[in-house]
């Protein structure tokens, strides 16, 4: 049975502590808030570069470029669309820590469904409302208050109860809420971080990611349409958060979708890159065929001389190990056997001296490098 204490809509009848209407108009505080913060938030987003400092594994920039997981975006459009799904995050995060603030430091709510009386809220010092279970609810704004000091009996119908309550004061419990919006700030953003990272770089986890937004949408729109939602979500903290869910999961895969699109884009890059220096060294091979005459004589007696390993690209064989190399048929008889300025500059008898060496005062080489005498020819 309901207890019709008093009067509805905007009269106590010393029954509880403020009206239905006068907390709901006490409740705009959390909105005036919300509203107040988007602003502030917003205004810092355009005007200075706070996302590098929310997202520091993210987003960076460096001499005036723009950077998304170390790959710089040249594209405005997917920059703007990289900024706008991280904005959207820090919105649904101030949503959430504001709720979080305003249920433990300014006022306190409770719901449950059912015929059960609310002892428990009662005994907590709550001021409950009654009101049916239906959706013209809405439009009525039909809510009793529960007479928390009279006889506590069961409902007769199914009832939506809905509880208030003002928290008392206090500093040390301010300070640990604080700490834990906090660390509910920090915790949404490493885990979007995070997230984004893996489902960018993963088809299956970004494929989870998407099953996971279909799946607690389907969910939670199911629970409202359904009448049951309160039955599931006994404040106005929960129901932000389980309508969070959806939003967070839906933004990781958006920019995930975003980041394997950059993925590909600079590897398209990466191939083009490597394809014009490619076909650049190929243009530059002819030049190698352009060569000097002194350089051509040169590479031809080092790859001659390379085979018993005695002569160097530099330095030119002596005139008798020339006329070897040219009889074993080693490298060019051009390059071999026209005689340095060193040898030439012996005078005649040394080179008439060459002449006259035949096959068997020549010596037999053997793969390991023997000294060449350098004497002179007297």
């Amino acid at each position: 049975k309901i207890l019709t204490m008093g009067v509805l809509l905007g009269e106590r009848g010393g029954v509880t502590l403020f009206s239905y209407v006068e907390y709901q108009a006490l409740t705009l505080g959390l909105g005036a808030l919300t509203f107040v913060g988007l602003i502030a938030i917003e205004f810092a987003m355009k005007r200075f570069q706070v996302l590098p400092v929310l997202f520091p594994g993210m987003f960076s920039l460096r001499e005036k470029r723009f950077f998304f997981f170390d790959i710089e975006v040249k594209d405005g459009t997917i920059a703007g669309l990289l900024k706008k799904q991280a904005k959207m995050l820090v919105r649904m995060t101030l949503f959430i820590v504001l709720a979080y603030l305003w249920q433990h430091c300014v006022i306190q709510t409770s719901q449950q469904v059912g015929r059960e009386f609310p002892k428990d809220a009662c005994d907590q010092g709550f001021d409950c409302f009654a009101s049916p279970m239906h959706y013209s609810t809405f439009l009525t704004q039909k809510h009793a208050p529960v007479d928390c000091h009279g006889i506590r009996q069961e409902f007769e119908h199914k009832v939506v109860v809905s509880c208030i309550m003002f928290v008392t004061p206090s500093a040390q419990q301010w300070l640990v809420h604080v700490a834990i919006a906090h660390s509910l700030t920090q915790m949404n953003m490493k885990v979007y971080e995070f997230l984004v990272w893996t489902a960018g770089n993963s088809p299956c986890v970004r494929r989870l990611v998407w099953v996971v937004v279909v799946l607690s949408s389907i969910i939670f729109l199911g629970l409202f349409f359904g009448g049951v939602m309160l039955e599931f979500v006994s404040s106005w903290l929960s129901f932000v958060m389980s309508l969070s869910l959806p939003v967070f999961m839906f933004t990781v895969w958006k920019t995930s979708t975003l980041l394997e699109h950059l993925w590909s884009q600079k590897a398209k890059l990466a191939a083009i890159s490597l394809e014009e220096h490619f076909q650049q060294a190929l243009a530059a091979l002819p030049a190698v065929g352009a060569l000097p005459e002194d350089s051509k004589r040169q590479i031809d007696l080092s790859r001659s001389s390379s085979k018993v390993g005695l002569l160097h690209m530099r330095f030119p064989a002596p005139p008798k190990l020339s006329l070897l190399f040219a009889r074993r048929g080693w490298g060019s008889r051009e390059a071999i056997q026209e005689p340095s300025a060193s040898a030439a500059g012996g005078g005649g008898e040394c080179a008439a001296a060459a002449g006259r060496s035949d096959e068997e005062n020549v010596p037999v080489l053997t793969q390991e490098p023997a000294q060449v005498p350098t004497e002179r020819c007297d």
